[in-house]
C-alpha cells in the first residue's frame, strides 16, 4: 500500500516524536499550515515540502519509474541502494 506524502510527512514527524511547532518554526511554516498540509487539506508547494522533508531528516526526490519496485525492495528489507547512472540497469544482488 502506497501512503500520501502528507500521510508520510505526519508519520515521520510522529515517529521523532516532534510536535507541529517544531517543524514548523524549523521549515518556515506556520503549525497551522503544517497541520493542513498533513492532513491534505491543501496542496503544498513543491519548496514547502522540501523544506519541512529536510527539517525531518528526508530528502524529495524523483526516481525514474523503472527503479521503483527495487528502490521499495531495498528500503522494505533495510538494505543500501546502490545509484546507477542513466542507461544502467539495476539488478538484485
Amino acid at each position: 500500500m502506497t501512503r500520501s506524502l502528507p500521510a508520510l510527512l505526519r508519520q515521520y514527524r510522529n515517529k521523532r516524536e516532534w510536535s507541529l511547532s517544531i517543524v514548523a518554526d524549523q521549515s518556515g511554516t506556520s503549525a497551522q499550515h503544517l497541520s493542513e498540509i498533513e492532513s491534505g487539506k491543501v496542496d503544498a508547494r513543491l519548496s514547502s515540502i522540501e523544506r519541512i522533508a529536510k527539517t525531518l531528516g528526508l530528502e524529495v526526490m524523483l526516481v525514474p519509474v523503472e527503479h521503483v519496485v527495487a528502490i521499495r525492495t531495498h528500503i522494505k528489507n533495510g538494505r543500501s541502494i546502490q545509484l546507477l547512472t542513466h542507461g544502467e540497469r539495476y539488478e538484485d544482488e
